[in-house]
């Protein structure tokens, strides 16, 4: 696994503790506690992402919001959330990035860490994001 892979996964990990813990005291570094002597690099870019994806939440999950189809914002679940608020957030601010590998990237955060089909999902979602970011899939 990739540099990038491990911290858009760590950052994953990160929105989803802020999910079920909300904003009171959290610490994005905090919640990396738990890692061995990984890579500050993948620490860096996680926490990067995530504190980016935190200060934007509000905007990042307006944007996931309008683009649910027959699905309400409360219906999806927390680890779902997670994986679109990261990648909602990389593509807002990450040009240099290709659509392509923030999207394939999510989907596999979604087929490891969700069930069914829910990578199918997040694939529509975020290809319906891009589009209305004007950015190519």
């Amino acid at each position: 696994m990739s540099i990038r892979e491990k911290a858009r996964e760590l950052a994953m990990q990160t929105l989803y503790q802020y999910a079920l813990r909300g904003s009171d005291g959290f610490d994005v570094r905090g919640s990396f506690g738990w890692l061995d002597a990984d890579s500050p690099r993948i620490q860096d870019l996680a926490a990067e992402w995530a504190e980016g994806a935190i200060a934007d939440l509000d905007a990042i999950d307006a944007l996931i919001d309008v683009h649910l189809r027959n699905w309400s914002g409360d219906r999806v679940g927390a680890v779902e959330r997670s994986i679109l608020r990261l990648a909602a957030h990389e593509l807002r601010s990450s040009p240099d990035l290709a659509v392509e590998i923030i999207i394939d990237e999510a989907v596999k955060l979604a087929k490891r860490y969700c069930e069914g089909d829910s990578f199918k999902f997040i694939n529509g979602v975020l290809d319906a994001i891009a589009a209305t970011l004007a950015r190519t899939v």
